[in-house]
């Protein structure tokens, strides 16, 4: 079953809380460009709150999330340029940190969540159509990664996984940022 969540007045009810089935396919929560240039946070990141749902969904929603900004396709950045976008994801992130165990790794704008907290991202534009250079310090990637386990575990503990879990999950992580060889 696929369902999009739609942060304001959005369709979250305890369905979401209680049944690990209503995960299975994944979720899109979609934020409309109004509600990323508002900040508007609150709903979702409540919604999503570990701690806010029954071990069973918690299992259920872990990889699933796909996290969509619109509102932005006539722009020529890429949305982890745009600083609106990059405000956005620095308020969901504060209010909620814990995109390493809901989202999709394969998602579309997963690196988008974590590129935009980059400070040090540099996008250099190449002649032509081809794709941009981005540049920032590995440093800071590693950090920003490295901040954001101590949530994925809590999570990982939350929804009762074993420790494999969290394991494999962070190796994935490192690996999808190329800190572990593939």
């Amino acid at each position: 079953m696929k369902c999009t969540l739609y942060a304001c007045g959005g369709i979250f009810d305890n369905r979401m809380r209680q049944n690990p089935r209503f995960w299975t396919g994944g979720t899109t929560c979609h934020f409309a460009r109004e509600q990323v240039v508002n900040l508007d946070v609150a709903n979702f990141a409540g919604a999503y709150l570990p701690e806010n749902l029954t071990p069973d969904a918690l299992r259920g929603a872990f990889d699933s999330l796909v996290i969509k900004i619109s509102g932005f396709e006539e722009e020529p950045r890429a949305l982890y340029e745009i600083p609106e976008v990059r405000a956005f994801l620095a308020a969901l992130h504060r209010q909620w940190p814990y995109a390493f165990f809901f989202c999709n790794l394969k998602a579309p704008n997963f690196e988008t969540i974590i590129l935009s907290r980059l400070t040090t991202l540099v996008v250099e534009r190449r002649a032509g159509s081809g794709p941009a250079k981005l540049t920032y310090s590995r440093n800071e990637l590693f950090q920003i990664i490295g901040q954001d386990f101590d949530p994925l575990e809590k999570a990982c503990e939350r929804a009762e996984f074993g420790p494999g879990v969290f394991q494999n999950r962070a190796r994935a992580i490192l690996k999808k940022f190329g800190f572990l060889k593939k």
